[in-house]
């Protein structure tokens, strides 16, 4: 019996459910959020990167500069739209989540410039256990994004308690 006669069909490379697919393009959007953020007149980094996902070139993927920008967004720029809507001052994203955007939008870099040989070098940061030079940078990377964010969290902390304790102080 041939396997086309069970129904077997070949296994794709990378998730295909609706979910991953609403994931990859929230991704996108907030990757391009902070690309409009980016390209506004007196941004240091203005008209340096185009201004979505999309447009990105292969040196523009390559780019741990681009790469640190996201990183920096993810961790101290975005603010949900969720957390936004209903008025929660400073919510960020947790620090995993924060991390796995970073991560998910790097894989989505290279799977769009799979092709081009000029990157794979590069997209090693995104395997496992690399111990490339690309592969530590995104180590690093990613520890800075933990100091930055245990760093935010603690500073809010502080300030809650200074408020807690002006507050108790005023109503005695």
């Amino acid at each position: 019996m041939a396997a086309a006669e069970v129904g077997f069909e070949p296994m794709p490379g990378q998730g295909v459910s609706e979910s991953w697919q609403d994931q990859k393009r929230n991704v996108k959007r907030i990757f391009n959020l902070m690309m409009e953020a980016v390209n506004t007149d007196g941004h240091a980094f203005y008209g340096k990167y185009p201004n979505t996902f999309d447009a990105l070139t292969a040196v523009d993927a390559t780019s741990k500069e681009l790469w640190g920008l996201f990183a920096t967004w993810l961790s101290t720029g975005y603010v949900t739209n969720k957390n936004r809507a209903a008025g929660v001052e400073e919510k960020f994203l947790h620090p995993n989540t924060a991390v796995s955007y970073l991560r998910s939008a790097l894989n989505l870099a290279e799977e769009k410039f799979l092709a081009d040989n000029t990157t794979h070098l590069f997209f090693t940061c995104v395997l496992q256990n690399s111990q490339t030079e690309d592969g530590m940078w995104l180590k690093g990377l990613i520890k800075n994004m933990h100091r930055l964010m245990c760093r935010r969290v603690r500073l809010a902390a502080w300030k809650n308690r200074r408020l807690m304790h002006a507050s108790n102080a005023a109503h005695r």
